[in-house]
């Protein structure tokens, strides 16, 4: 899985100018393969997760599962470093920002160094959330319900961000503090919207389940 992620970004990264000229070429079919970000570079990264998911549960005892968090958070950290001394080292024009990576349709799509980033920040609040969540018990309810009601609300935000909030209301956050702002509020209502969608199916699971015992009787 892993050689096939790498090989899928490859493929992007190799593609890319004959992929951005398609995208000019044909403005209405592209909207539809790549109106958001890029499908088979993205996927990679589910790849990744997938393999690093399954060399988590294969951890079953406390001591295999801290030295793998420990390790995850070790290779996160020495990513950051590669990736703030190359910027360094290069002398960057657009100093740590994503301006030089690949953009396509206005999305984002990471290159080179700052996949080291990427990847960084994904191993280190992993880490962090083991040991936040698992040694220090912290709550994590909310964690949980926006795990499992996350394709919902997939769906759901785009209709309140870009829908809503964006193409109805006008509203712009061009103000960190005010972008911050709407972003914890966000999370606030996707928590509330995630909960109330798990009630509807558990409603939804025990009429049905009703039903069909009434429907046997």
């Amino acid at each position: 899985l892993v050689a096939a992620a790498a090989s899928m970004f490859l493929l992007f990264v190799a593609t890319f100018p004959q992929i951005t000229a398609w995208v000019g070429a044909h403005p209405h079919s592209s909207r539809v393969l790549f109106f958001e970000f890029p499908p088979w570079p993205w996927l990679s990264l589910v790849l990744v997760g997938l393999v690093l998911g399954h060399g988590w549960v294969q951890r079953t005892d406390a001591a295999g599962r801290a030295r793998y968090m420990r390790g995850l958070a070790l290779a996160g950290g020495l990513c950051l470093v590669w990736f703030f001394a190359w910027d360094a080292w290069a002398h960057t024009p657009d100093r740590w920002m994503f301006t030089r990576d690949f953009a396509l349709n206005n999305h984002w799509t990471p290159r080179g160094d700052t996949l080291a980033w990427v990847f960084g920040m994904i191993f280190l609040q992993i880490a962090l959330a083991y040991y936040l969540v698992e040694l220090r018990r912290l709550p994590s309810r909310w964690l949980v319900i926006l795990g499992q009601t996350a394709l919902f609300l997939y769906f759901t935000h785009h209709l309140l961000v870009l829908t809503l909030v964006n193409q109805w209301l006008g509203a712009r956050f061009n103000n960190w503090w005010t972008f911050s702002a709407a972003n914890a509020l966000l999370v606030l209502l996707l928590i509330a919207m995630g909960r109330g969608w798990q009630e509807v199916k558990r409603w939804y699971q025990e009429r049905r389940s009703a039903l069909g015992v009434f429907g046997r009787a």
